[in-house]
């Protein structure tokens, strides 16, 4: 789940997508097809420059933005 704020240009990503990275769909009840639609049409249609916060990142980052994931995110 993602909460967006337009009005601030933010969304909080929870556990969908991390910084350089996305959620796990191993869990019961996880879903490859259904995470990948969730980043792909809804997260990246947001505009590049809101900035998005995962619930956490292993390398201590708060913070990234819609393009810098389009753009360097593996996943």
């Amino acid at each position: 789940m993602t909460l967006v704020l337009h009005s601030a240009g933010v969304a909080f990503t929870g556990d969908t997508l991390l910084i350089r990275g996305c959620g796990r769909t191993d869990f019961q009840g996880g879903s490859a097809e259904t995470l990948y639609d969730s980043v792909y049409s809804q997260i990246f249609s947001l505009p590049n420059d809101y900035t998005l916060f995962p619930a956490h990142d292993y390398l201590g980052n708060t913070m990234t933005t819609v393009g810098e994931e389009k753009a360097f995110n593996p996943r």
